[in-house]
C-alpha cells in the first residue's frame, strides 16, 4: 500500500520566515490572509481567462498552459 505524501513548499523552498507561505506578494504567514491573496489574484485575472476562452468549440490543455 502507498502513501501519500503531503507535499510543503515552504520546507523545500527554506523561506518562509522571511517570504511567507508560497513566497506571496505580502509575504504574509496566516492562512486566511494567504487565502484572500489567492482568492483576489483568481478574481483579478477571471474576467481575462473567460474572454480568451469565449467563443471556442473546446479547449485543449495546451490552450490552459498558454498563460499559466
Amino acid at each position: 500500500m502507498q502513501h501519500l505524501r503531503t507535499l510543503d513548499p515552504d520546507q523545500r523552498l527554506g523561506d518562509f520566515a522571511t517570504r511567507g507561505y508560497l513566497r506571496n506578494v505580502a509575504k504574509a504567514k496566516d492562512p486566511e490572509i494567504v487565502q484572500r491573496l489567492q482568492h483576489n489574484s483568481f478574481l483579478t485575472g477571471i474576467d481575462a481567462a473567460l474572454a480568451q476562452i469565449k467563443g471556442r468549440p473546446s479547449l485543449t490543455y495546451g490552450d490552459v498552459l498558454q498563460n499559466a
